[in-house]
């Protein structure tokens, strides 16, 4: 990855996180993607390796808070829930 690919990487962890915790969200970073994890999605067709590299995963989820002192998530939210993109013209 160039520099700018980086800086937007850690732009788009720094608002994951803030929405993490104004949403109360349950947020699971995949820091390090290992060839391993590489292969599964490959092997899944997934992630086609001739195209892209991935740099970092995450997963985001509601907490469940009918379980007292845990962190489950409870239903998968869209992207388009998490972050709204308005279109300046």
């Amino acid at each position: 990855m160039d520099i700018y690919s980086e800086d937007k990487s850690i732009l788009l962890l720094a608002l994951s996180v803030y929405k993490q915790l104004t949403y109360k969200l349950e947020l699971q970073l995949w820091g390090v993607i290992k060839s391993s994890t590489a292969q599964f999605l490959a092997y899944n067709n997934l992630v086609d390796p001739q195209k892209y590299h991935i740099a970092l995963g995450m997963v985001f989820g509601y907490f469940d808070e009918t379980k007292p002192g845990t962190c489950y998530p409870r239903v998968r939210i869209s992207q388009e829930e998490f972050a709204i993109i308005k279109q300046e013209r």
